[in-house]
């Protein structure tokens, strides 16, 4: 049986930082063992653009807009 594993993301690629490099790291390291991981930004950091985007070979949900209050 493998993992599962959901991972909720500060941010993601395109934005660059030590965050998401060694976000990337991690998540290649549990794809290498064999676990499945999604992965999902936080509304905190509203994107424009695809709801579903893969970079790096890593696919992320990003919400569209903040829910409201």
């Amino acid at each position: 049986m493998s993992l599962r594993i959901l991972h909720v993301l500060d941010h993601s690629i395109p934005l660059y930082s030590g965050y998401t490099f060694r976000t990337l790291s991690i998540l290649r390291e549990q794809r290498k063992l064999g676990w499945d991981t999604c992965h999902l930004t936080t509304p905190q950091r509203p994107h424009r653009g695809p709801s579903r985007k893969s970079e790096a070979g890593i696919s992320t949900a990003r919400p569209t807009s903040t829910a409201p209050a």
